[in-house]
């Protein structure tokens, strides 16, 4: 979540990829998308509360986002990072399946999607 960016959801996924491969992206194979009926006003991120002390300040919404009505969040899937676990190569991704117009207050809703990772050859060091 963003602060000061629409709430929308996001689902984060953890992939792996074949060994001595490293994630270098993701792709949209497909995907079905829908339109909302309606228009709808989305609130807008806000700091996250500490676990002891003064709660943080309300912060407003962004206006450049909220004036806009570029599609947000802008991208459907991405690459956030690689990593090794037991050597294990992942990745983790995030997939939004609800995109938000905040000008006009429009909502698709996205009910089904094919994901491709994409990946390149490493060579690892030895240990």
């Amino acid at each position: 979540m963003d602060v000061g960016k629409p709430v929308v959801p996001v689902k984060g996924l953890t992939v792996a990829v074949p060994p001595n491969t490293q994630a270098t992206g993701v792709s949209i194979v497909s995907s079905k998308w829908s339109r909302l009926k309606g228009t709808y006003r989305v609130k807008w991120g806000q700091p996250p509360a500490p676990s002891s002390g003064e709660p943080p300040k309300r912060v407003s919404r962004d206006t450049k986002t909220y004036n806009s009505n570029n599609p947000y969040p802008n991208k459907t899937a991405e690459l956030k990072s690689t990593g090794y676990m037991r050597k294990a190569s992942l990745g983790a991704v995030t997939v939004n399946p609800v995109i938000y117009y905040p000008k006009s207050g429009v909502i698709e809703v996205c009910s089904k999607m094919t994901v491709k990772v994409n990946y390149s050859t490493v060579s690892l060091p030895l240990r």
